[in-house]
C-alpha cells in the first residue's frame, strides 16, 4: 500500500465518522471536508495541496 492509498483511506474513515456523528447514512462531500478540517494534518494530506485564496 502506498502513502496516497493510506491517506485516502484515513480521510474516508474520518468522513464516515463525521457522517455517523451527524446521523447521516451516506458520506457526502461535506463529510469529507469536515474530516479534512478536523485532522490537524488534513490539508497537508490532500493530493495536489494548494493554498486557498482568502
Amino acid at each position: 500500500m502506498n502513502m496516497h492509498t493510506f491517506d485516502v483511506r484515513h480521510l474516508m474513515a474520518g468522513a464516515q465518522s463525521e457522517a455517523r456523528q451527524l446521523g447521516h447514512r451516506f458520506v457526502g462531500t461535506e463529510h469529507v471536508l469536515l474530516a479534512v478540517i478536523s485532522d490537524p494534518a488534513g490539508a497537508r494530506r490532500c493530493p495536489n495541496n494548494r493554498k486557498l485564496a482568502t
